[in-house]
């Protein structure tokens, strides 16, 4: 689940986004300016969602990526799991 949500009275800056995705019981949350794109900051999210399947700590903990893939597919079929319930 993702959404854009443009700035409000209570952050007194019309040009103030929050951008925001969740990942089962995880937010990723930014706010940004106008200048931003909401889509590339998505694509950040996505990527280091990715990532934390990686490393760990400082620490590269998998590098085989059939198993990376695999993760990243079980914590989305856990994340709609949840959502239904």
């Amino acid at each position: 689940m993702c959404n854009f949500l443009e700035g409000s009275v209570q952050m007194n800056d019309p040009d103030t986004r929050i951008i925001y995705r969740q990942y089962a019981t995880l937010y990723f949350v930014f706010v940004v300016d106008k200048s931003e794109s909401e889509l590339g900051i998505l694509d950040l999210i996505q990527i280091h969602y990715i990532l934390s399947e990686i490393v760990l700590g400082g620490m590269v903990v998998e590098t085989n990526i059939n198993d990376i893939v695999s993760a990243i597919k079980e914590s989305r079929n856990l994340a709609a799991l949840s959502q239904k319930q």
